[in-house]
């Protein structure tokens, strides 16, 4: 049945599985879960012997572990899956990876994240919630410097998802809990790797931020994923996870290295798929001295908003610029806006105004 499954997966688009001891398996496609109770329930010992085959080898491992992140492929389809117990037993969740690196216009992304593509010393970061497409958009741009630049890329990833082949780049690729400890234990060895591209799965601690950020300071590239709400908030989340006695020295470092944070959330489009809304802060040295007097998230924003010119792009008009062009229905994303965002977008819609001065777009 998991085999059944996994193959619906992939002649329908879905984006993920989720596999449960004892219940129907069920898929998500476009953002919307779907039970397929057609295909029956997996018992135990179907779910231990697909991840026996396919998986991990030495599955006794789950009883003292609380849980796997790791990536198999199954009939050429590469899976990234997280293992674990619930109170019903043994649970998988899928997640249902490309095997070519997509770029940068296949993902409709904004053109100006090809800035992000020049090696220039300092921090990105991409940010979202959990399943907001933050290792797709990253891999597109580190794939784009590997075709384009002869520079040496490291990356610190739990787990693999996207399998890159050196071009004019040489790119090492390290998995935390297989090649390295941790993350911060990567990124503290890649100081010695002689590196100029450093990709860091996920900003997870103090330590890990912390060298992440001397990385950075040092002349180095560095692009990491983080879990936070906002463009806007981004700073204050990473300087919220030091002690206060030092907040303030951190505040100058990131104002120093930052040089921009995209943010993403994956919507329905209107063609079947799904689409990117982004919301992009490109550093500045006015963000800059924001950065360090403490300025609140909205007055940011509202900087944001106000500098098309130099590369910045807000959500509301990130979403104009899809409806516009007949990939989004802008209604449909209501629910996920400020009441202050959705009436803007609703007034620019329904003004009239044609497109002009939306220049970013794929």
């Amino acid at each position: 049945m998991i085999k059944e499954l996994i193959k619906y997966a992939i002649q329908n688009n879905c984006s993920d599985i989720h596999i449960t001891q004892n219940q129907f398996g069920i898929v998500r496609k476009r953002g919307e879960l779907i039970i397929l109770d057609s295909y029956g329930k997996s018992d135990q010992m179907e779910i231990n012997e697909f991840i026996r085959e396919f998986v991990i080898s030495d599955f006794e491992i789950l009883k003292y572990q609380e849980d796997i992140d790791c990536a198999c492929t199954f009939e050429g389809q590469r899976l990234r899956a997280n293992i674990f117990n619930g109170v019903d037993g043994v649970c998988i969740a899928f997640r249902l990876l490309s095997n070519v690196i997509p770029t940068i216009e296949q993902l409709r992304l904004p053109k100006e994240l090809y800035s992000f593509t020049e090696v220039k010393p300092g921090l990105v970061l991409v940010i979202g919630t959990t399943g907001s497409g933050k290792s797709t958009t990253m891999a597109s741009v580190i794939n784009e410097i590997n075709h384009t630049q002869a520079v040496n890329i490291l990356t610190a990833e739990q787990p693999i998802e996207y399998i890159y082949k050196s071009d004019k780049s040489r790119v090492i690729q390290r998995e935390v809990g297989i090649h390295v400890k941790s993350f911060n234990d990567a990124v503290k060895s890649a100081m010695r790797q002689d590196p100029d591209v450093i990709l860091v799965g996920e900003l997870r601690d103090l330590d890990t931020i912390s060298n992440a950020i001397t990385l950075a300071e040092t002349g180095h590239m560095v692009l990491a994923t983080l879990h936070a709400k906002s463009v806007a908030e981004t700073v204050d989340r990473l300087i919220d996870v030091f002690p206060s006695i030092g907040q303030e020295q951190i505040r100058v470092q990131l104002s120093s290295v930052l040089r921009g944070v995209i943010h993403q959330k994956l919507v329905p489009d209107t063609k079947n798929g799904r689409l990117p809304l982004i919301e992009l802060m490109m550093v500045d040295d006015v963000i800059s001295a924001m950065i360090k007097q403490k300025q609140k998230p909205n007055a940011l924003r509202d900087y944001i908003r106000s500098k098309k010119d130099t590369g910045c792009i807000h959500l509301v008009d990130n979403i104009v610029f899809n409806a516009k062009n007949g990939d989004l229905d802008y209604t449909t994303v209501k629910p996920l806006l400020s009441v202050e965002d959705y009436k803007l977008v609703e007034s620019i819609m329904t003004s009239g105004i044609g497109k002009r001065g939306f220049a970013y777009g794929r």
